[in-house]
């Protein structure tokens, strides 16, 4: 599922034109940008909550002539998944 299908499903199920879902799930995902890049957490409950953590510089090498380097200290997102959605992911048929 991609962007476009997500916004096919949310404008049939709410009547909305494709247009009004389109700018609507821009904004949303522009407020949860612009609050984890402050360093707040997101929280959408049934869903998950969305924060970031500090990764610290480390060691590593390149693969394809094993040089070192440094990897520089970086914020990295995380979604931690609610426990009905777990529930619900785990339980699903294949």
């Amino acid at each position: 599922m991609n962007k476009s299908d997500i916004i096919t499903h949310i404008a049939g199920q709410l009547g909305y034109s494709k247009a009004e879902t389109h700018r609507l799930l821009d904004a949303w995902i522009e407020a949860i940008s612009h609050h984890l890049a402050i360093g707040d957490r997101v929280v959408f409950r049934g869903l998950g909550s969305f924060a970031t953590r500090e990764v610290p510089g480390h060691r590593g090498h390149r693969p394809a002539d094993g040089q070192s380097l440094e990897v520089p200290p970086r914020r990295q997102v995380t979604f931690r998944p609610a426990d009905g959605l777990r529930v619900a992911v785990r339980e699903r048929p294949r």
